[in-house]
């Protein structure tokens, strides 16, 4: 199975409320670096916030750089392009999924009653035997 590259790719653009100076600010704040660093990214876009093999990793990234300000895309190496949704500091938070009200027993609970009843029967054994032994 080909392995596939993901960037994610900033192209210069801020996500609508927020200012130059203040996603610099939450950048340097996420990310832990300095200002040359942050000045680079917004140097000549686009420009190349990181690459990696992860899908999951790439999205992240993505979601952090949405949570900062910035609006970046994440690139496969097909050349195709994955925006997502954006992150929305000022949308209703989404409700939990309804858990389903039929319990489920597993599988290792009817395992267990059984070990119990056999240690029980073999005790009960074990000691009627030693009281006949006695007599």
């Amino acid at each position: 199975m080909p392995q596939s590259n993901y960037r994610v790719v900033f192209h210069g653009e801020l996500l609508p409320g927020h200012s130059l100076d203040q996603v610099k600010l939450n950048l340097q704040k996420f990310f832990r670096c300095e200002d040359a660093a942050i000045t680079r990214i917004f140097g000549d876009p686009p420009t190349l916030v990181t690459e990696t093999d992860d899908g999951a990793l790439a999205e992240r990234y993505r979601l952090i750089c949405a949570k900062a300000g910035m609006a970046c895309t994440v690139e496969v190496e097909g050349g195709e392009k994955s925006t997502g949704t954006m992150f929305d500091p000022d949308a209703a938070p989404t409700p939990p999924p309804q858990k389903s009200t039929i319990r489920k027993e597993s599988a290792a609970k009817p395992v267990c009653r059984i070990l119990i009843l056999l240690a029980l029967l073999f005790t009960a054994i074990y000691y009627y035997w030693r009281t006949q032994i006695a007599v």
